[in-house]
């Protein structure tokens, strides 16, 4: 589901940029919110299968699960702070 998503985001990206759909040229960078990593894994199923995508940005909030483990390897749970946007408050089951 969320590799058709950025399929969608691409083709609404490139009409309101004016290019022409597919265009090899004219990638579209992205800017992503992440906490288990699935909507990054979505673009970067897309971008595998030709939708040109540039660049993929993440980003995570104060519970930084994934920066740790791919910065650090550290891969444990932590105390969870409350955020805005806590779908991302992802830690170790």
């Amino acid at each position: 589901v969320q590799m058709t998503l950025f399929i969608w985001i691409y083709l609404r990206m490139a009409e309101k940029l004016g290019l022409s759909p597919g265009d090899e040229n004219s990638l579209i960078d992205m800017v992503l919110p992440t906490g288990a990593m699935g909507n990054l894994t979505g673009a970067y199923m897309a971008k595998q299968m030709g939708v040109p995508i540039g660049k993929l940005y993440c980003g995570v909030n104060i519970n930084d699960i994934t920066h740790r483990v791919i910065d650090r390897g550290e891969f444990h749970q932590q105390k969870i702070e409350k955020t805005l946007s806590e779908a991302l408050n992802v830690e170790v089951p």
